[in-house]
């Protein structure tokens, strides 16, 4: 038994010189870690949002956001997702002397994503596209309204792709929608703070 165990030591250290010594190897190691393919993911975390140009309409609380998406891995730098994001209803004011209003946000997405390999899993990624945004803003003593808008929508993060699990993949992730200015009413920009997961097949 003690024979056994130091002859999978040493095979296990002459594979790990082997690996360090060859960069065709860690080229492919990083391929393996992301190749090309289908994935679907979930994203669930924090929102909170801002009027950037409206500097009295202020937010008053924060909630639980999602964003769920379907893409496709060119190779281990590239990637293209559709997504839909759902925002949870945010409490905001524009005058001490109105009520408050309540603005609930959802948006349809088309992501490109870049991203560099750090080796053992890790990758870093940036994100750029553009959003479909729907709100609807209800508040006591006025009318409900609807608003849409095309903005644009980027983010980064961190991924890690589980080595024994497949394709399985954990993010740390932020996404943002611009704010809109418009009728019937201004759309605030939005912020997703998430951890999520993603598989890809």
């Amino acid at each position: 038994m003690r024979k056994l165990l130091i002859l999978m030591l040493a095979t296990c250290a002459m594979c790990g010189i082997t690996y360090a010594d060859d960069n065709a190897a860690t080229t492919n190691a990083r391929d393996s870690y992301y190749p090309s393919g289908f994935y679907v993911g979930l994203n669930v975390g924090m929102v909170q949002a801002k009027m950037d140009s409206v500097s009295s309409f202020q937010t008053k609380n924060s909630g639980i956001g999602g964003r769920t998406y379907f893409g496709y891995d060119f190779n281990r730098y590239f990637s293209l997702d559709l997504g839909y994001t759902l925002f949870s209803p945010l409490k905001y004011t524009n005058n001490p002397l109105l009520p408050d209003v309540n603005i609930k946000t959802n948006d349809y997405d088309a992501i490109v994503t870049g991203k560099y390999p750090l080796g053992e899993g890790f990758a870093l990624y940036g994100q750029l596209g553009g959003a479909m945004l729907t709100a609807n803003m209800t508040g006591d003593g006025t009318p409900s309204q609807k608003a849409n808008a095309t903005v644009l929508a980027y983010g980064t993060g961190l991924d890690y792709v589980f080595a024994n699990l497949g394709g399985l993949h954990m993010v740390l992730d932020w996404y943002h929608t611009d704010n809109k200015n418009g009728a019937p009413f201004n759309i605030p920009a939005e912020n997703l703070y998430a951890l999520g997961a993603y598989y890809q097949f």
